[in-house]
């Protein structure tokens, strides 16, 4: 007891530490990116962001772990591009003391993992949350917090498909890095062997711990390009996908079958 006794006073220090640099860092973001920024409703500066309170309270609250929903950020950063988020990091590394979280669709079924109480949220939703196609229509550009369904959407206005999740309201980032496993997976592994998600992945965009932006390919970055294939998110915070485009198929639909012998049993 004594001995608990005595860490009081320095537990104490590291909360007070950690609450400033976390404040220090919601200040800055909102300072410079207010359209992309909202404190938490309920506290003290929620009146500043209200015009964002639903954005936050969507961040907070859209989980597939009911736990998750009973954090609450001090405040939720939503960028739109691999810049604001080199920026944000860069300020996470002025303020080790920050608690912060990376959130894309939220399925991260581990409490704290996705969210957090009381640090700094980053959430991919919204505001990269995009699927664009490429003028050669050979990828789609996809964003980290974009969600299956809504990426489907837009690949088969082309009659073309991604291989990506088996569920719409799944979140593409934290599938796309942990491999994925598709519909389409036994199709394309057949055709070209290529099977999950991220095998269809030429492209990342990421930024680094340090804030550096860059991008991983078979020729630039080679390494990281590699790990990030099933590697999960041990390695970069992803912003954008090159994903491969597939032929839909006939009316949308892509069949297969196979064929056996009865000399094969």
């Amino acid at each position: 007891m004594k001995a608990f006794l005595s860490l009081l006073p320095w537990l104490a220090l590291v909360a007070a530490d950690a609450k400033s640099d976390t404040n220090a860092v919601c200040e800055y973001l909102y300072d410079k990116y207010p359209k992309y920024f909202a404190w938490d409703t309920l506290g003290p500066h929620a009146l500043q962001t209200v015009s964002n309170a639903s954005t936050y309270h969507d961040i907070n609250s859209v989980y597939w772990n009911a736990q998750n929903r009973l954090f609450r950020a001090a405040c939720a950063f939503f960028p739109g591009n691999a810049e604001q988020v080199s920026d944000a990091v860069k300020q996470l590394n002025k303020h080790p003391e920050a608690r912060f979280a990376l959130k894309s669709g939220g399925h991260q079924p581990a409490p704290g993992f996705s969210s957090t109480d009381g640090g700094v949220i980053i959430s991919f939703e919204p505001n990269l949350a995009d699927t664009v196609r490429t003028e050669d229509g050979k990828h789609f550009i996809v964003g980290p917090g974009a969600r299956w369904g809504d990426s489907y959407a837009v690949t088969q206005k082309t009659n073309q498909v991604v291989v990506g999740g088996r569920l719409s309201h799944i979140g593409v980032g934290g599938f796309a890095v942990g491999g994925g496993l598709s519909f389409y997976s036994a199709q394309y592994m057949a055709d070209s062997f290529k099977g999950l998600t991220c095998d269809n992945v030429d492209q990342w965009e990421v930024v680094l711990a340090d804030g550096t932006a860059l991008n991983a390919t078979r020729d630039e970055n080679a390494d990281l390009w590699w790990a990030l294939r099933g590697g999960g998110n041990q390695f970069a915070i992803v912003t954008r996908m090159w994903m491969q485009a597939h032929p839909l198929g006939d009316n949308g639909k892509k069949a297969a079958h196979l064929q056996f012998r009865c000399s094969s049993f």
